[in-house]
């Protein structure tokens, strides 16, 4: 019965000069796909002239081994090594390398390079054993060359560097040969994209964005046992002097921010792993954070000193906003136990004690925002719903229930009077601040942890769709739209006239307002989920990291 099922081969393409021959033909009949065949989009959604689908080669048995043993007669004359690869498209590639070095006497060492760290069991990003040899990094398409910056800044972690790149077809696109040699890393391509019968007349329009556009002056890593559950965490916050933010294991932190060593911590009193995720605020001469042990505290800047603290909740993941023209500071609160399990309080900015407090019946994440045009506190809850807070007497004005949680912070714009806040129904809202009437609403597709960004007359929105989205102010419309590659929580950042966002893959990403564009991007070694915050004087970017890191930066 087995054997029934089995049926002979079929020859797929006619026997060529040279097994390069077979395989162009056989990628021109079957990898190149036509926009005029099928469907084909842009990462941006745009409709595409051709692509090419390496994949189909890869996965086809003939064809892989083909393609493993043009790869193969270039390797074996730099024994020897150990290959690497970044997933998916070079897994298949360089397990076929593997499996045909091994018919013909050869044991290579491999090892896998995630996109993104994994977040549970081993939390690697590598997978495999590094030995001692030289590493050849292998690639189906070289392009863009962000999977081999990508590869650089994994190994860099420990303190390896890729010593030869060898990929199977050169889109012939960017300047890349040029940046590897000037980092110690040499190119070999084994086709050329007019073998596949595509002409650079014909090829998509290919624009070519500037890596590594910091370089990095110092990093500091606490040296803790590091929560990487993904969520954006408690970002930094500058003065004149240091750096402050709180960390997982429930320190605080006061940076030098010329070099990155510590001039104070301050132990939270909490336990398990969510520490601090509260963003800092500085009022004056203290700082101001919440943390899981329920309290909001208040410490001198200089000195790290508790000056105050209101310990009335059971935890708190809201970051806090003043309104220090109302002497006053507001947080979300969250309570373990009874029908109200969330809260907005109004505490006195000299001495911690409460003035009011707006009960909430479900947990409270997102972090207030207020409003002095209209006197009043926007804050987001777990159940969905937005609340308008009168921030004098706490009592509530309007609300608002959306499908989905809201944990982020809201944003407001003056110059049209609304308030925004996305949610995790896949939606971007607009509230008219003073009335609560929804203005519109605007969907994405996947959650939404980021905060709205709003310049000129255009709302800047980073999803977990991987896109940031550029809609119109008035009406919500989409302008347009950039992918990213991989999950964004981050909110953009304005610095200048270029806005600035992280991603789950470690990208920086630098988006130029007059041309509405990505315009350069910095590959770092692990998780972004916090903004990106900058010292526009010093010309420092601050890059705070899933696992705890802070890393100093200059714009190159």
């Amino acid at each position: 019965m087995l054997n029934s099922l089995i049926t002979k081969r079929p020859n797929i393409i006619e026997a060529k000069t040279t097994p390069r021959e077979r395989l162009a033909s056989f990628m021109r009949d079957h990898s190149v796909v036509k926009g005029e065949n099928e469907a084909i989009v842009s990462t941006n959604g745009r409709p595409l002239t051709w692509l090419l689908d390496t994949r189909i080669a890869l996965l086809n048995p003939e064809m892989s081994g083909v393609i493993a043993g043009l790869f193969w007669e270039y390797l074996e004359k730099v024994m020897p090594f150990q290959m690497c690869c970044l997933e998916l498209t070079g897994i298949p590639l360089m397990m076929s390398v593997q499996g045909y070095a091994m018919r013909n006497g050869y044991s290579i060492n491999g090892f896998i390079i995630r996109k993104e760290r994994k977040p549970a069991g081993r939390q690697r990003q590598i997978e495999g054993v590094l030995n001692d040899y030289p590493i050849v990094f292998l690639d189906d398409i070289l392009n863009s060359g962000d999977s081999i910056q990508r590869a650089i800044v994994a190994l860099s972690m420990h303190k390896r560097n890729i010593s030869l790149v060898v990929a199977l077809v050169d889109f012939g696109t960017s300047p890349i040969g040029e940046r590897l040699l000037q980092q110690g890393i040499h190119l070999k391509s084994l086709m050329k994209l007019e073998e596949l019968g595509i002409t650079k007349g014909t090829k998509p329009p290919q624009q070519s964005i500037p890596t590594q556009i910091f370089r990095e002056i110092w990093t500091f890593n606490p040296e803790v046992e590091k929560s990487f559950d993904i969520v954006p965490k408690s970002t930094p916050v500058l003065d004149d002097e240091r750096l402050y933010f709180g960390a997982d294991d429930g320190r605080f932190y006061a940076l030098n921010q010329i070099t990155g060593e510590i001039d104070w911590t301050f132990k939270a009193g909490v336990s398990g792993k969510k520490g601090i995720r509260s963003s800092p605020i500085i009022v004056g001469d203290a700082v101001c954070f919440g943390a899981y042990d329920g309290a909001l505290y208040a410490l001198e800047k200089h000195t790290g000193k508790l000056r105050w603290q209101f310990a009335e909740a059971d935890w708190i993941g809201s970051s806090p906003c003043d309104a220090s023209a109302m002497n006053s500071l507001y947080v979300g609160l969250e309570y373990a136990f009874g029908s109200q399990r969330g809260g907005l309080v109004s505490i006195d900015l000299r001495t911690g004690d409460r003035q009011w407090e707006c009960p909430i019946p479900s947990l409270v994440h997102s972090s207030p925002l207020y409003v002095d045009q209209i006197s009043a506190v926007m804050i987001g809850s777990n159940d969905g719903t937005m609340y308008c807070i009168d921030a004098l007497s706490g009592q509530i004005r309007w609300s608002f229930k959306t499908e989905g949680a809201i944990k982020s912070r809201p944003a407001y714009d003056k110059a049209t009077g609304i308030v925004l806040a996305g949610s995790f129904d896949k939606a971007l809202y607009a509230w008219a601040a003073d009335t609560g009437a929804l203005v519109w609403k605007a969907c994405t597709e996947g959650i939404v942890y980021s905060e709205p960004l709003v310049a000129s007359d255009k709302v800047y929105l980073c999803s977990t769709d991987k896109h940031l989205y550029v809609l119109r102010v008035t009406d919500g419309s989409e302008e347009s739209r950039f992918y990213a590659g991989s999950k964004l929580f981050s909110s953009p950042n304005l610095i200048g006239n270029r806005l600035y966002f992280g991603s789950t893959s470690g990208v920086v990403y630098e988006f130029d307002l007059l041309v509405q564009t990505i315009s350069g991007k910095h590959f770092f070694d692990d998780k972004i989920t916090n903004d990106i915050i900058c010292d526009a004087e010093r010309n420092r970017f601050y890059v705070s990291t899933i696992s705890g890191a802070v890393i100093a930066c200059e714009r190159a």
